[in-house]
């Protein structure tokens, strides 16, 4: 569920997605993506899709992270 309060930074790299980008992402990058909406920017911000590129020195109370574990 990436409809909530903040915008979750996930493991995969913020990189331009084409038609050739893996299901799992880009193999590198320089920053991580953030993902879903978040109450700080507005309408415009809350959809599911979007994405952002939050650096993980930033501090902010719209930024927030979710902790995922694979099923054995």
């Amino acid at each position: 569920d990436m409809s909530g309060n903040v915008q979750e930074w996930c493991y995969d790299w913020n990189k331009r997605i084409t038609t050739t980008t893996p299901a799992d992402g880009a193999a590198s990058g320089v920053r991580r993506v953030g993902r879903g909406g978040d109450w700080y920017y507005g309408a415009f911000a809350a959809s599911v899709c979007n994405r952002n590129n939050p650096h993980p020195s930033d501090g902010s109370s719209h930024v927030g992270f979710r902790v995922v574990r694979q099923a054995n």
